[in-house]
């Protein structure tokens, strides 16, 4: 069964963004923590992990994917920052925000959930959060990651999203793998990649 989760993708500017604020905070932390850094390929906005899927619902949710982007126009958020799960003080996932001033990204993460609930997902019930995990602290008690704040850049990139991608994610020792099985335009009425 594939390990499933929809999410958008980011810009060229975005990921080098995001290589920059890993690279503030590698030099910051100045290896005292061991943290699991992702790869460029592997970062985007997660807007609804699905977890173990069986083979015969995935055409279905190529087809939820796509009813839903067709419901939304492409947004503009803002990808830059810095922060951290729970919180900075005991941080065990380090990320960089999405801001969307509009609310447009979490109107269409709330529609995606409601419809994958509508058809039967038990999704976590936290409230979403735009962001892009850069890496992932190993240490159970996290680490406080407050000093190291500072030394990460305060710019911003604006960036359009324009897709809903359904992804299988692969888990291997060397870290996870990716493939794009479904790809749904936002705005675009059926139009399914």
């Amino acid at each position: 069964m594939p390990r499933l989760f929809i999410a958008t993708e980011l810009s060229a500017e975005a990921l080098q963004l995001a290589t920059q604020i890993e690279e503030a905070l590698q030099a910051a932390l100045r290896r005292r923590t061991r943290v699991r850094w992702t790869r460029n390929e592997g970062r985007h906005v997660t807007l609804a992990f699905l977890g173990q899927v069986d083979d015969s619902r995935v055409a279905e949710l190529g087809q939820l994917v796509a009813a839903v982007a067709a419901r939304h126009q492409p947004l503009a958020v803002k990808v830059g920052g810095m922060g951290a799960f729970p919180n900075t003080r005991r941080a065990r996932v380090l990320w960089v925000g999405v801001a969307d001033a509009s609310g447009a990204l979490e109107r269409l993460a709330a529609d995606l959930q409601q419809s994958l609930r509508s058809v039967g997902y038990e999704l976590d019930e936290r409230e979403f959060r735009g962001h892009v995990t850069l890496g992932r602290v190993a240490d159970r008690q996290g680490v406080d990651v407050n000093e190291a704040h500072a030394e990460v850049p305060a710019q911003s990139v604006a960036v359009q999203l324009d897709a809903l991608v359904l992804f299988e994610s692969q888990l291997s020792p060397s870290g996870a793998r990716y493939r794009q099985l479904r790809r749904a335009t936002l705005g675009a009425a059926g139009h399914a990649v």
